[in-house]
């Protein structure tokens, strides 16, 4: 229990700033980028590797696919809070083959949590929120409880898509 409240806080921090830093710079070329819209999923399952390739991690196990699919303008903000046991890890948020930004985020044993933002405009439309992992050394790294928190404009009106 003391972990999951630890975690909720420490991504309940990581959301109200990225919400302030994206609230700062939410206008472009006169459109407004405004977050409005918050999707997530968690794992509270372990998963264990001792791969030192980057793998897909599946936050839900019981919802198909590894990916979170949303439809966004503007720029998009991806919190991934986890607990680590065994050794280091790193992590990275991806959109489709586009790696946020600032890339790579290690972890060590015990709780953490990281933001990855998208680095400038992106294209509106659907995007396919992924997160990976590795070990960093290649020693078994077992994932006790994680989720992803995305914070996103979501495109309404006319400029709605279906993915």
């Amino acid at each position: 229990m003391k972990k999951i409240l630890l975690m909720a806080g420490a991504a309940g921090l990581t959301i109200v700033m990225a919400v302030a830093v994206l609230a700062a710079s939410n206008s472009e070329g006169g459109h407004d980028y405004t977050i409005n819209h918050q999707s997530f999923r968690w794992r509270t399952s372990n998963a264990t590797t001792s791969d030192t390739d980057f793998n897909q991690l599946k936050l839900n196990p019981s919802v198909p696919g590894a990916a979170q699919f949303i439809v966004a303008r503007g720029p998009i903000s991806a919190t991934f809070s986890g607990t680590f046991k065994g050794g280091a890890v790193d992590v990275i948020v991806k959109d489709g083959t586009h790696r946020f930004q600032p890339g790579v985020a290690h972890f060590g044993k015990g709780s953490s949590s990281y933001t990855f933002v998208t680095g400038g405009r992106r294209k509106s439309g659907c995007h396919y929120i992924t997160v990976q992992w590795r070990s960093r050394a290649g020693q078994q790294v077992t994932l006790t409880g994680a989720d992803l928190v995305v914070d996103y404009h979501h495109k309404t009106g006319s400029d709605v898509v279906t993915c």
